[in-house]
């Protein structure tokens, strides 16, 4: 998994800048690779740590969200609402490796636990997807033929988490 650095400021123009992004496009691809952005989010780290994978995009609006590459190499689906994100951002990356590994399998799944919607974000209409039970939306657009920025806002939380999606080669 690609992981790079900006400011959220830097996230933001970034975001600003670039085209919406269709359920089409992301059907089309299925399976997209997950890549971290730092920017000082409590969220930095977390998907590394758990070994993320990426998003599997359905025709029927469905998503899975969290995929992760188990350590036989196979990759499985989870369902994170499962996973209270606010408790387990404060805890050292070290200790998520370690309860991922035992939990993860506890909470694999075949189902989505999001779906796409368009949404207006920043002054744009664009994808995005809204976890069934959790208060999280993730918004996307395109940055190239290849690769999406996403922008997690979670409720409670004032800043965003930013991650990539990039076609797989």
């Amino acid at each position: 998994m690609k992981t790079d650095k900006m400011t959220p400021k830097e996230a933001f123009e970034l975001f600003d800048t670039l085209k919406p992004v269709t359920l089409n496009e992301l059907v089309e691809v299925g399976v997209w690779l997950g890549g971290e952005i730092i920017t000082g989010h409590p969220m930095d780290g977390l998907l590394t740590a758990v070994r993320w994978y990426g998003k599997k995009f359905q025709q029927d609006g469905g998503i899975h969200p969290l995929l992760y590459k188990g350590i036989n190499g196979k990759v499985y689906s989870v369902n994170a609402s499962e996973i209270p994100f606010k408790t387990i951002m404060t805890f050292p990356r070290w200790i998520i490796k370690i309860l991922f590994f035992f939990f993860a399998p506890l909470i694999r799944t075949k189902n989505p636990c999001t779906q796409y919607w368009n949404v207006e974000y920043r002054g744009k209409i664009t994808g995005a997807m809204v976890w069934d039970e959790l208060p999280i939306v993730e918004i996307f657009a395109r940055i190239d033929s290849n690769t999406l920025l996403g922008v997690t806002v979670i409720k409670g939380i004032s800043d965003p988490y930013f991650f990539t999606l990039t076609k797989p080669e």
